[in-house]
């Protein structure tokens, strides 16, 4: 099996390739350019995995929640990529990844909750027990909101926007946790999570005003 990952569900975005024995990582530190840093990134990916993307074999997608622009631009890729090369696709949950980097790098001994920056003071959340397995659905949160009881790991735009009490964790490089998940569903019980986007609110977006004519009531 070989994965390529894509992630664009938060400011920057990277993509990864994960085949066996070897994995290829690539990130741009380009705030909201998705779409034009993705194709560069998906090659290098490919490139630093020692394969060519005509060996991939699967296609994962971070699903959110996060940015909606930017999740889109993803999940867009990926279902493209997926369908001319009539390959599966997947969808992993953002809070999913970030947890995953959570247990392998700072192994917390309990349950813990892992927060991403949403905008509006709020914070998109979910609550993971020490094994990886969560303990309930994402949610939306004030910022101002905290949970005593488990240790809170949250991501870097989090950290600056509010000042959240926690342990900072990149998100750089996401795609990696992404690739890693979806090849463990796939390779288990065969049934990942869909390609959709994972929404916990509605988009930053407005309802434009209905059409007048420029000459005057019709």
């Amino acid at each position: 099996m070989i994965v390529l990952a894509i992630d664009t569900s938060g400011a920057t975005a990277s993509a990864a390739v994960i085949a066996p024995g070897a994995a290829g990582v690539a990130s741009s530190d380009r705030p909201r350019a998705h779409g034009a840093v993705l194709p560069a990134l998906i090659q290098r990916a490919a490139a630093d995995a020692g394969v060519r993307l005509d060996d991939v074999t699967h296609v994962a997608v971070a699903r959110g929640p996060g940015l909606f622009t930017g999740m889109r631009v993803g999940l867009v890729a990926a279902e493209v990529f997926a369908i001319v090369r009539g390959l599966p696709l997947a969808g992993v949950s953002t809070l999913d990844a970030l947890a995953r980097r959570v247990l392998d790098g700072q192994s917390p001994a309990g349950a813990f909750t892992v927060m991403v920056d949403a905008r509006r003071r709020e914070v998109f959340a979910a609550m993971y027990g020490p094994d990886g397995k969560a303990l309930g659905p994402p949610v939306t949160v004030s910022a101002l909101a905290g949970d005593a009881d488990a240790d809170v790991f949250l991501d870097p735009a989090a950290a600056r926007a509010y000042g959240l009490a926690g342990i900072v964790v990149s998100t750089d490089g996401l795609a990696r946790e992404v690739g890693l998940i979806a090849a463990e569903r796939w390779a288990g019980d065969g049934h990942p999570e869909p390609a959709t986007a994972l929404y916990l609110r509605q988009p930053d977006t407005s309802t434009p005003n209905p059409s007048r004519s420029v000459l005057g009531q019709q």
